[in-house]
Formats: structure tokens, C-alpha cells, sequence
């Protein structure tokens, strides 16, 4: 069991803010209403924002006039400016340890920045590892570094992809395949598949490679009915592409794990013509196209999710086009 407490006062204490703190493993206390009652109960200041740093060094002052054990100023997350930690180190004229902490993806990693030899560094170390946290120590500024450049990376790694796949579009090559192949060699790994964290520009792209596949069906066929599985704030941003479309059904994932009905499912694919996938979910994935079939009035699905193999669109003899997989769809069923 874990054995360290760490109380620390919160300059906020919202829900985002108490949140983090509880996956650290730390108790945030309220700020004071006056610098001179923080007490000897809070070991130091919990900042997860932009401050100003006036009001920040009155008070860490304040909490290092209060007594109690030497005080820490612990900067978390991405959200901290770059160079604020070395900043205040820089300007503090009381004996306060300033540590930078990031948590990575998936909540079992996390970056410690500060002086090697301080005595929260080491403390801070020992009280995640107790908690299960794997920790890299390294200094302020590097934490910051790579702060600044993870979401660069994802972001160079998610247009990589995408130019991938407009490649295997004009090959024929199955981009999943491409994909995995890549991966099989050591220095690049299965992981780098891994698109969860999407970017504002990933969304963009994929808004933009729906919106054509979108345009060409209605270039080639009539679409009364409509089923969108998706954001609604996606279907937004493609409607345009889509003019004289009778009906439009929409089934957001987020939504629908609120209200739990089956039905709403199979209520959005009833007789509808074409299904557009912009974002899936489990249960899109686990239905089967055979159900889809079954469902659909016409069905043409256009799936930027690549939910499904491509020879089990082929085995149903549905149009089916999905990120990177040129199934020459428009040449079928007489649509050229």
C-alpha cells in the first residue's frame, strides 16, 4: 500500500485539475482565502496552467513563511508555458523546489524535471513508483522539449499515413497490409499504428477524404437516405458534399454509450442507401457486414475507419471504399 501522502495546495482545484492529482496520487487543497492561512499541512503549489508569476511567487512565500517541511512548486502537464519552470527557479528568492511532471500516454509513464540531486525529484520518483508510474528524471527544459514535440511527431506520423495511403490508392495496395509490413521491422514497431490521439489536422484530412468519396457517389448514384456514424460536428463538415439527400441518420458512438439501445443502431441503418464510418466504435466493428447488408436498402459504404477486410466486402459484392484500399467501387454495379 501506498504510504507517502502529499498535499498540495491547488492555485485551482476544478474537476480537470483533482483529476490529474488523483492519477498522481496527490491531495489538492483548496487555496486559501489569504496568503497568511495556507498552513503547515500543504508541502507546496500544484499549477497545471498558465499563471501569473507574481501571484505565484506571494504564494510560495507565503507557504514557506507558514513553515512546515521545504516546499516544492510542482508545474504538471502540457499546458505549463515553455521555460516557465526554469523561469521561476531562476526568479524565486525563497528556498523552494521548482519540479516539472508530465504524464504520457496511457497514465503508467511520466517525466520528472528538476535538479538531479532535489530532495521532491527523488521523493516524487518513489512516491509514483509506489503507484505503479514509470519515470524518466531528466531537467526542466527537457521535459518541455519534449512536450513541445510530442504532438509535432503525431502529427508528422499521422500525415505520413495518410500520404501512405493515397499511395496504395493509386497502387492498389491494401494500405493495413503496407502498414503492418512497415511495422514488422525493429525500428519502427506495431505501434506506430496507434492513431488515437487524433490531431485537429487527421480530422481534417479524413473530413476531406470522406467529402470526395462522398461527392463521387452522388456523381454516380441517387442517395435518398443516409446513415452517418460519427460526430455530429463531422457530418457538419461534410454535408455540403452530400446536396438532395432525403433523410440523414446519425449515430454519434459517444452518444450512444450514454443511452445503451440496441436500437438506435439498427434504427440509423434501416433501408439506407449509403453508410458513411467517420468514427467507429466497438459495436460497428463487431456488427458484420452480413448485418449491414441485411439492413441497407443499397448497400455502399464508405468507411474511413477500415472496420472491415476488404475481401469480406468482396465476398458480399457491396461497394466498399476505405482509407488506401482502391476498390474500384465506382466501376461497379454500373456506376461508371
Amino acid at each position: 500500500m501506498p504510504r507517502d501522502e502529499i498535499r498540495l495546495i491547488g492555485m485551482e482545484t476544478g474537476q480537470e485539475q483533482m483529476a490529474v492529482a488523483a492519477r498522481l496520487g496527490l491531495t489538492l487543497l483548496p487555496p486559501a482565502e489569504n496568503e497568511g492561512a495556507t498552513g503547515s499541512a500543504a508541502a507546496g503549489v500544484f499549477v497545471d496552467r498558465p499563471i501569473d508569476a507574481p501571484l505565484l511567487q506571494k504564494r510560495l512565500a507565503a507557504l514557506v513563511r507558514s513553515g512546515g517541511e521545504p516546499a516544492v512548486l510542482l508545474l504538471v502537464g502540457h499546458k505549463i508555458p515553455y521555460g516557465f519552470a526554469d523561469r521561476m527557479a531562476e526568479g524565486l528568492d525563497v528556498p523552494v523546489e521548482v519540479v516539472r511532471l508530465c504524464l504520457w500516454e496511457g497514465e503508467n509513464r511520466a517525466l520528472i524535471g528538476g535538479d538531479h540531486r532535489g530532495r521532491w525529484v527523488h521523493r516524487l520518483r518513489r512516491h509514483l513508483a509506489e503507484r505503479g508510474l514509470i519515470s524518466l528524471l531528466c531537467r526542466c527544459i527537457e521535459v518541455d522539449e519534449a512536450v513541445r514535440h510530442l504532438p509535432l511527431y503525431l502529427a508528422w506520423k499521422q500525415r505520413f499515413y495518410l500520404q501512405l495511403g493515397e499511395r496504395c490508392d493509386a497502387s492498389g495496395a491494401r494500405l493495413e497490409v503496407v502498414a503492418q509490413a512497415l511495422g514488422m521491422d525493429a525500428r519502427i514497431g506495431q505501434g506506430w499504428l496507434c492513431r488515437e490521439a487524433a490531431t485537429p489536422e487527421w480530422e481534417r484530412e479524413i473530413v476531406a477524404w470522406l467529402a470526395r468519396q462522398c461527392g463521387k457517389v452522388r456523381e454516380k448514384t441517387k442517395v435518398d437516405r443516409l446513415a452517418f456514424w460519427g460526430p455530429k460536428r463531422l457530418w457538419n463538415a461534410i454535408a455540403m458534399h452530400v446536396p438532395g439527400v432525403r433523410e440523414v441518420r446519425l449515430y454519434d458512438p459517444a452518444e450512444a454509450e450514454k443511452t445503451n439501445e440496441p436500437s438506435l443502431l439498427e434504427d440509423t441503418l434501416a433501408q439506407a442507401d449509403l453508410l458513411v464510418i467517420a468514427d467507429a466504435d466497438q459495436r460497428i466493428r463487431e456488427l458484420g457486414l452480413h448485418v449491414i447488408v441485411s439492413l441497407m436498402r443499397q448497400p455502399f459504404v464508405i468507411d474511413a475507419c477500415s472496420c472491415y477486410p476488404l475481401s469480406e466486402a468482396e465476398g458480399f459484392a457491396i461497394p466498399y471504399r476505405t482509407l488506401g484500399q482502391n476498390t474500384n467501387v465506382w466501376e461497379w454495379n454500373g456506376l461508371e
